[in-house]
Order: structure tokens, then sequence, then C-alpha cells
């Protein structure tokens, strides 16, 4: 469908496979690096980068157990420089398409979000207006019906740019999206068009052609019951006690009450924060203050991890591909580890509403 639609795409083997010599013939005409995806993997599983050809059976094999059907596909790996953008579409399945800009979401741990942001970092806006009409076209050519988010990669420094998937679904970070547009609740916009409500009737405030976002920035950093230190290993127990940030632009979506038990049986996000200002600057500072107003015991959280990243500079310069979390990690815990022991204990515990509008 995108190349129907003359969306850039990256070269890759059109069947599946599980015969590592089909994966080496194809990596030898398109040259290294290349990634390789199980086709039934999800939530960053069955996906391993090779970047030269003396790793391949090893990461092949890893990947192939990862996949319950025991099959690959590999694609040309657009990894250096390149930034994780996507595109919020909602649709009502009868040709009535609309866009609501784009989040980035290139700080990433084995393929799966950890800070995703909005609008993107990339400078050159045309080149993020391009990506949003490519994911425009392939949203009309299907008559797209509700909710959708269409994944891209994109050059931070040049104007090549990849299209990846579409996740036809609620994304966990729709958040940043409603944060941008005051009032918009993608839940219900997601019902309503279910039961039968027109899109126009749903977005009466939201301009049907504006390529250019609003003047806000929004950031959501996802704090996991996961032990960074560990290979980002899961860490279960029962939360003991926990303490929330508030304040103008700052919402928290949790699930915490004292006592709740971290099991296997879940994903491990325990709570998403949300941050909101006017400008990249502030939104950092704020959300560097939310998280070390942020407090979980019981259980070992990403949250020296997330500390860690805000605190870097490159963070605050935007200057992160896909590659940099994972690249940077061991300096991004050890200034996150000493930031956390630095921070006082709470004096209580709260279980604060999600939507607190108290100063800052």
């Amino acid at each position: 469908m995108a190349e129907e639609c003359k969306v850039p795409v990256l070269p890759a083997l059109q069947t599946p496979t599980d015969n590592v010599e089909d994966v080496r013939r194809f990596a030898a005409q398109i040259g290294w690096p290349i990634i390789i995806k199980a086709v039934d993997g999800g939530g960053g599983r069955g996906i391993r980068i090779v970047r030269e050809e003396g790793d391949l059976d090893g990461l092949m094999e890893r990947a192939l157990r990862e996949s319950p059907r025991g099959l690959i596909f590999a694609e040309k790996a657009a990894i250096d420089g390149y930034r994780h953008v996507e595109v919020q579409i909602v649709g009502d399945g009868a040709g009535n398409v609309r866009h609501l800009w784009e989040r980035e979401c290139s700080i990433q741990r084995r393929f799966q979000k950890v800070v995703e942001f909005a609008p993107s970092s990339i400078r050159n806006r045309g080149v993020v207006e391009g990506v949003i009409e490519a994911a425009m076209c392939m949203a009309r050519k299907v008559s797209y019906l509700s909710l959708g988010t269409f994944e891209f990669l994109v050059h931070s420094s040049n104007p090549d740019f990849y299209f990846l998937e579409v996740n036809p679904r609620l994304q966990v970070e729709h958040t940043i999206t409603e944060s941008l547009c005051p009032g918009l609740d993608l839940v219900k916009v997601q019902l309503c068009l279910a039961a039968g409500q027109e899109l126009d009737t749903l977005l009466p405030n939201i301009s049907r052609n504006a390529l250019i976002p609003p003047p806000l920035h929004s950031l959501q950093i996802r704090i996991t019951a996961e032990d960074a230190t560990a290979n980002w290993a899961l860490n279960t127990g029962a939360i003991a006690s926990f303490a929330l940030p508030f304040g103008n632009g700052v919402r928290v979506d949790h699930h915490l009450t004292p006592g709740l038990v971290v099991k296997t049986d879940f994903d491990s996000l325990l709570a998403k924060l949300i941050i909101t200002a006017s400008t990249w600057p502030d939104l950092v500072a704020k959300a560097i203050r939310a998280l070390n107003d942020t407090h979980i015991t019981g259980v070992k959280t990403s949250l020296p991890a997330l500390r860690g990243i805000l605190a870097h500079p490159a963070f605050t310069a935007q200057a992160c591909d896909t590659q940099w979390l994972e690249s940077t990690l061991p300096a991004l815990l050890a200034t996150g580890t000493s930031i956390t022991a630095s921070l006082p204990t709470p004096t209580s515990q709260s279980t604060t509403p999600s939507f607190a509008q108290s100063s800052s």
C-alpha cells in the first residue's frame, strides 16, 4: 500500500523465512546493516540489528526463538541518525481522514518506547509535513476508520524518511497529542466514531489542513517496574509507598495503590507522567522537577534511568536518535543513580489525583 501511494519504504525480504542463507543473500544485495524482525513479534520482541555478517547466525537464531511461528523477515536498517516519528490519524471509514500532527519516540530500549514527545525534534518542518502527508495518503487509500498511528523513520539532518508500520489502535502515548490540543479526548473520539458520530463534529476546534502543530510542547515519561542496571529486567513485588507530582501542566496516569503486587502477568508499566509547557526548555525543566517529585518504593523502577535521560545535554539539545539510549545507558545510569540518591525522602505518601491542577 505504501508503495502504491509512492511513500518511501526500506528494501526488504518479501517472503518470511527461517533459513539464514536467505537473509545472507538479501544482505549481500542491499548491504549491511540489516534488521531482522519476527513476523509475529510485537512489543520489541524478535527484532535484532545485524551490523556485519559475522553476527548474523547468532542474532537470527535469537530472533527465531521469539517468533511463535518460527519465521522472520529482514530489511535494510535505517538506524544511525534516524528518529522514530509517528503521525496520529483519525478516520470515519468513509474517506474523511484527519491528522493530529506527529509525536517522536526515539528514546527507546530494546525497541520499546521510554520517553515520547510532541512535536518532533526534526528541525526541517518541510520534511515532517511530507511525513504527515504520506500518512494521510495511505489512510485515505484504505478509508481508515477510528484511531491509527502511522510510524516512520525520519533522518535528523536530510530529507530521507521511510514508512514502518500502522498501529490500528490507541497508543500508550496518545496523551501528549491530547495535551497539545486542550479539550481533546481521543478515547471519547474513538468510542463516538464507533457509535456512528461524524468526525467533523468530534474535532470542531482542530484545523482540517494545518501542518504546523499548536504552540505547545508535551512529553510523556513511562515509569516501569524494571531494573535498568540489570538489562531492564522486570522487578516484581508489592508497592510499599508512592508519591506523585502535581501542578500546572502535570498529568499522571497510573494504577498504583499501596500493596499493589507487581507480577509477571502484565506489562511492567506503572505510571505515565505527561508534562506540557510552552517551550522545550521549560518542558525539560518541568519534567525534571516532576521526576524528582516522584517516589515509588517496594519494587525497583526505571526512575533512575529516566532521571539520567532528562539530565543529559543531548536530550536537552534534542540530539537523540533511536540508538542513543542503549549506547549511552551506562553514563545515564550513573548520573540518574546519583540524582536519585541525592533526593530527599518524601514526608508523606500520596495518591494524588491524575489531573491535579494546583500551582506548580
